[in-house]
């Protein structure tokens, strides 16, 4: 049983299907970009913040909620791009978003579906692993639990993928023109469409 539930903890049974791994990396570089900017502005108003911390939401204090919150939104996330600990992290952010979840409930609904959303994003990223393009994978792979034989192009598909889920936070973050905007999508949109329709099921 304990060795069962620390193969699922560690993606284990994940790192099989190429299409798969390209659908779970792409999660795991949004769920992580689409949160790093909250923990950067918690950052920048630190000072401000560390008096009057949304009520001390977990009754620990302002300034050490702070603390985790910022670490979860910056440190957490960027764990969860390179697939470390995948489902650990992507568990220990849903709980951070559930406390948000909480702490909003009886606010309208506009205002508590933010973290409404990123909950069940990381519970999505929990409940389906690190896939084969993650730290995880390379760590069963040196413990001998997994046998990773990449083609050429998978180093290829880790690397677009990456650079697709990053231009298009860029692109929702309004960072670009409209004319660049769309183009940029429809290179994103080409480029995760030719990954996906080449790698092996």
């Amino acid at each position: 049983m304990i060795k069962s539930f620390r193969s699922w903890l560690l993606s284990e049974e994940t790192f099989d299907s190429e299409r798969r791994s390209i659908v779970l990396l792409a999660l795991r570089i949004f769920a992580a970009m689409v949160t790093i900017p909250y923990g950067v502005d918690k950052i920048a108003r630190y000072d401000e913040l560390a008096v009057d911390f949304f009520g001390d939401p977990i009754g620990i204090g302002m300034e050490p909620s702070l603390v985790l919150t910022i670490a979860a939104q910056v440190g957490f996330t960027v764990l969860l791009i390179a697939g470390l600990q995948t489902r650990l992290f992507a568990m220990l952010l849903a709980f951070h978003m559930a406390v948000a979840t909480k702490y909003h409930f009886f606010d309208p609904f506009k205002t508590k579906v933010l973290p409404m959303i990123f909950l069940a994003l990381y519970l999505l990223v929990a409940a389906l692993g690190a896939g084969r393009y993650s730290a995880d994978a390379a760590i069963a792979s040196r413990r001998g639990r997994f046998s990773p034989v990449w083609r050429p192009r998978e180093t290829a598909y880790a690397v677009i993928m990456t650079a697709v889920a990053t231009l298009a936070t860029a692109v929702f973050a309004n960072l670009f023109c409209g004319e660049v905007s769309a183009a940029a999508l429809a290179l994103c949109l080409l480029l995760a469409l030719w990954c996906y329709a080449d790698a092996r099921a």
